[in-house]
């Protein structure tokens, strides 16, 4: 995939005009991360790298935690939470005490780790419950 992420500034301002291109073929892996402080286009350039792909007929990967992306072209959301097949994340505890707080969150973690590998042993478990 070719995705034109815009032009060099630095080529710019010298009285050139130097693309910046983002070329999937030319990179060690397929992952990037996009970064930046609030306000300065992170989710309009996802959106424009999003359209890219889909009109190239790639499929991307996107979690997107503030549901954000979701408009994009060919985009297919998916919402993960104990009300849907998917389940929840229980990396990211939910604080309600109505769904039982996060040392409920915790115990499902170390409950599913137990059951889906090796029984963590007492130190092993205090430790994750700590962090």
């Amino acid at each position: 995939m070719q995705h034109l992420f815009g032009l060099n500034e630095a080529a710019r301002s010298a009285g050139r005009t130097q693309p910046v291109i983002l070329d999937t073929e030319q990179l060690v892996n397929g992952h990037m991360l996009i970064a930046g402080m609030s306000g300065t286009g992170k989710s309009y350039q996802i959106n424009r790298i999003l359209a890219s792909a889909n009109r190239q007929g790639i499929e991307v990967d996107v979690f997107d935690v503030h549901e954000e992306l979701h408009e994009a072209p060919g985009a297919v959301a998916c919402k993960f939470s104990e009300a849907t097949q998917l389940g929840f994340n229980p990396l990211v505890p939910s604080l309600d005490p109505h769904s039982g707080g996060i040392r409920r969150q915790i115990e499902a973690v170390v409950d599913v780790i137990g059951r889906t590998s090796r029984k963590l042993g007492p130190r092993q478990e205090s430790a994750l419950k700590y962090l």
